[in-house]
């Protein structure tokens, strides 16, 4: 929660956000797309399952938590738009999973001031998990697709 008060003013606007819905969101989604996750040996590339140019490899596997390295090859547009390189942490007794660096930039604040020297988003870590949630519901809605196509056929 943070307020957002401006000096003098009569109210303050609170905002109120929920990281953990977002990281329960995040492990259930990885968990839907990468069955084979705890069966994954470490520094194995697997391509997500109905995402085309998708793909994550197991970095670290201990008994309560993973961490894996999601990219993507978007070589017809990787000029215009770099492709995704992100690292998430995945947590298997609290099923949440989080976002360690992404783009090869490491150790996210909760909030930055703004502006700053690394012209981060004044949210930046929240926006990045909440990337990856989207990420990861884009392949889920690619999944579904190619699943009811193939019932279809």
């Amino acid at each position: 929660m943070s307020k957002n008060c401006t000096p003098g003013a009569a109210t303050c606007a609170i905002e109120y956000y929920a990281p953990l819905a977002v990281y329960d969101d995040n492990y259930t989604r990885l968990k839907i797309l990468l069955p084979a996750l705890q069966q994954a040996s470490i520094k194995r590339r697997v391509e997500f399952e109905g995402c085309d140019g998708f793909a994550f490899e197991l970095l670290e596997k201990t008994p309560y938590t993973s961490v894996v390295r999601l990219t993507a090859d978007w070589s017809l547009c990787s000029s215009l738009v770099p492709a995704p390189d992100m690292t998430v942490r995945l947590y298997h007794d609290a099923e949440v999973a989080e976002v360690l660096s992404y783009q090869q930039r490491h150790r996210f604040k909760v909030e930055y001031d703004y502006p700053n020297p690394g012209m981060f988003n004044k949210h930046e870590k929240r926006r990045l998990n909440e990337f990856l949630r989207d990420w990861l519901g884009a392949c889920l809605v690619r999944l579904w697709k190619g699943r009811e196509q193939a019932l279809s056929l």
